[in-house]
């Protein structure tokens, strides 16, 4: 994972290059549609957040973002009643929609037009808590040095953008933190740490830390370079994530590990040519929703049990689908 480096609409396509396969986290229930980012040309610079059955029926658009603009990230709210999701173009903003495609809003302040930090931030990757009345998010912020921003960390804020907490800040330049998630009890949050300069330099781990900000620890060691939107399981006993977090997807696995960092299990053997994706859990725990190879090389939707069989496709598009999200039914 390389640094944020570059701000604007250069800063936006690392987090679709790099980043922009992650998911999210299932609250506890029954098994829902499953939300996911579909790229709507053959560039990958512009996707909408579309929702479909797990059998691979009933598939619906949610979002049409603006031709300048691209959504990505769903995260379905505990009672499925709305996604949140970021909406980027030179900067990044958070949003969120009811799952019909109504009511889209924008929740907190990033970057007006003609704005560049430090005069506002990026704000992107959202979770929503699972109470329903919070957004976890990673937020860009500060000067930009050559070429890179000073902070990128975890933040919070109320479903109607007031009363914005910081969770972590590493120092300027050294660490960049993204990619996080509530866990079932809205007690701690997950989230991943890229070094930059940090030792050791350019490796990637997830940490978990309390939502006030305390109780700051590393679960996974770093030469697994372990990230790519880690989810949180229904019953908080484990915690889903991929390894290596490689730029090209290539060369990865799937991993779940204890939120204490114990009993690290290997789910999947990827052949090392084959791209895999981030994952969700569905509601119920049996099963994980991912992003794979699949309809003319490029990503489709899938789903296994938690054992890693029953491998099987939920979408079929040379479209470019994943980043998938596994909502619950009321």
């Amino acid at each position: 994972m390389t640094a944020r480096s570059l701000t604007g609409l250069a800063f936006a396509a690392l987090l679709v290059g790099a980043a922009a396969e992650t998911a999210h986290a299932t609250a506890p229930g029954r098994n829902g549609p499953i939300a996911f980012r579909r790229y709507l040309g053959p560039d990958r610079t512009h996707g909408a957040i579309f929702t479909i059955a797990p059998d691979g029926t009933a598939e619906r658009q949610v979002t049409t973002p603006p031709d300048d603009l691209s959504d990505d990230f769903p995260d379905f709210a505990p009672d499925s009643s709305l996604i949140a999701f970021q909406r980027c173009g030179d900067f990044c903003h958070i949003y969120t929609v009811r799952p019909d495609g109504s009511r889209v809003r924008e929740v907190g302040n990033g970057c007006a037009p003609g704005q560049a930090p430090p005069r506002c931030a990026d704000n992107f990757y959202p979770a929503i808590s699972p109470n329903g009345k919070e957004i976890a998010f990673a937020r860009a912020s500060g000067r930009i040095v050559d070429d890179i921003i000073e902070h990128v960390s975890i933040y919070r804020m109320r479903l109607d953008g007031s009363h914005l907490r910081r969770v972590t800040l590493p120092p300027r330049r050294a660490a960049e933190d993204d990619q996080v998630q509530w866990s079932p009890d809205g007690k701690r949050l997950v989230f991943v740490r890229h070094n930059i300069t940090a030792k050791p330099a350019n490796k990637g781990a997830v940490f978990v830390v309390n939502a006030d900000g305390t109780g700051l620890r590393r679960i996974t060691p770093w030469e697994l370079s372990a990230g790519d939107g880690p989810d949180w399981s229904p019953d908080g006993s484990r915690i889903l994530f991929r390894a290596p977090e490689t730029d090209d997807f290539l060369n990865s696995n799937m991993y779940t590990i204890r939120p204490d960092g114990t009993g690290l299990e290997q789910l999947t053997h990827v052949p090392a040519e084959t791209k895999l994706y981030s994952s969700s859990f569905s509601p119920d725990g049996t099963s994980i929703t991912f992003g794979l190879t699949g309809t003319d090389g490029a990503a489709d939707v899938f789903r296994m049990l938690t054992d890693g069989t029953a491998i099987t496709p939920v979408t079929r598009t040379p479209q470019w689908d994943s980043a998938p999200d596994w909502g619950g039914l009321k």
